[in-house]
């Protein structure tokens, strides 16, 4: 079906005017409301796949009961004459914050009526039992371009926190999942959106988004492995007090994490007021940069391994352990294991010399590939910065499933010659 024509009424109530945007779920026109005489967002769905429209009719319903200034407004939902849904809610002028960001930073201000704005919709939600699942800049829309006044929307994914299908439907957008959905678990509550605004803000505030690699199974690696950046590192005049709140909000454990978003809203209104009354975070001295960076941190040489799962995509199956195959076969190698979404598979090797790394990584890539002979295994070499979590750093961006080792029958003259460049750049090592 083509895209619905300038004054085509729907429903005898919503007529179309233009088309606004359109996406893998369906388009979005801005219509007239007859009935109230205002400018509505009129989303069709241009598929009828049955899993589709069972997704966008559990959205309409989820706005019916989130009735919060913090959340877009639900006007009504029904089928069009060609049996199309359709979904109206209150047309938001304005842009995503992701429009926003790509001109830089907030100011400390800003990014704090974000967070209020955000944190007291998630509270809305979680008040009612119900889990947003993809938290991030292009679903928060800044109505005016008045970083005051944030709207949450789409709620295609969200879904109430007692559902027990969540390992079957996509865990959310990489890069802002929390560690349990990177990890594949079946289950989360209010904090997994909490873990989510707290990578907003941080973007906000650094410039930078938490997370970054160049491939998503690396990303979802360091999410569930990783902490993020210091802020006060990337942005050093962010009051303390903020900046710790986002290393909370960041815990990789949930239950480390602010409870809900009323919880994270209580906690920037009293952020709010100290900044309002003037409250900064003064700048360190140059000792105590020095004394901080050398009893919280080390910089050393590490191995990481990833295995995907054949055919791998972005679902929650699984749980998070590692199967006792895979696990019984790496600990001779003195491997980290994280199980990751998907059923992908993340081994952290440090503490020897960058050669002996090396090799144990490879060895143990030969014994994976075995184990799980169509799925792609990459293995890397480089630096990290360590502070008390597993070392993934900077190894880890560039990492690809750029090559599928298969077992060989002469294991270790194989893995002596399976070497990585730093950052990831895997290639065979020459002879």
């Amino acid at each position: 079906m083509g895209p619905l024509k300038p004054g085509t009424l729907i429903n005898g109530r919503f007529v179309i005017e233009a088309l606004s945007a359109s996406g893998g779920m369906g388009t979005v026109y801005r219509a007239h409301d007859r009935t109230t005489g205002s400018a509505v967002a009129l989303k069709v769905l241009e598929r009828t796949r049955s899993s589709e429209a069972r997704r966008m009719h559990g959205e309409a319903e989820l706005l019916k009961q989130l009735d919060d200034p913090g959340i877009v407004s639900y006007i009504g939902h029904g089928s069009t004459e060609q049996g199309q849904f359709y979904l109206v809610m209150e047309w938001l002028s304005g842009g995503p914050l992701s429009e926003l960001l790509r001109r830089g930073p907030l100011s400390i201000e800003n990014a704090l009526s974000v967070g209020l704005c955000a944190a007291q919709a998630l509270g809305a939600a979680h008040a009612r039992s119900i889990i947003h699942r993809d938290v991030k800049p292009s679903n928060l829309m800044v109505v005016d371009s008045e970083p005051v006044r944030v709207k949450l929307v789409d709620f295609g994914i969200a879904r109430p926190v007692d559902l027990s299908t969540f390992r079957k439907t996509t865990v959310g957008t990489p890069g802002y999942l929390a560690p349990e959905q990177a990890r594949g678990g079946r289950r989360y509550d209010g904090r997994a959106d909490v873990f989510s605004l707290g990578c907003v803000l941080f973007e906000c505030l650094a410039g930078q988004p938490a997370f970054v690699a160049d491939d998503v199974l690396a990303l979802m690696a360091k999410i569930a492995l990783e902490d993020p950046p210091p802020l006060a590192e990337l942005r050093p005049e962010v009051p303390a007090a903020f900046s710790e709140l986002l290393k909370r909000m960041l815990c990789k454990e949930p239950q480390d994490r602010p409870a809900d978003g009323n919880a994270v809203l209580a906690e920037l209104k009293r952020l709010s007021s100290v900044i309002r009354t003037g409250g900064r975070k003064s700048t360190p001295s140059p000792f105590e940069l020095t004394t901080t960076t050398l009893t919280h941190h080390e910089q050393r040489v590490v191995s990481i391994l990833l295995a995907a799962e054949a055919e791998q995509t972005l679902v929650g199956v699984g749980e998070a352990e590692v199967p006792d195959s895979l696990q019984s076969a790496l600990s001779p190698f003195g491997a980290e294991l994280r199980r990751l979404a998907g059923g992908a598979l993340a081994c952290v090797f440090s503490g020897a010399l960058a050669s002996d790394l090396a090799a144990r990584a490879a060895r143990s890539s030969l014994l994976v590939a075995s184990l799980r002979p169509r799925a792609p295994v990459v293995v890397a070499t480089g630096r990290a910065v360590t502070g008390g979590r597993l070392p993934v750093g900077e190894v880890i961006i560039g990492l690809r499933p750029c090559s599928t080792l298969r077992a060989r029958a002469h294991t270790s003259r194989a893995a002596c010659g399976w070497m990585s460049k730093p950052r990831g750049s895997c290639r065979p090592a020459s002879r």
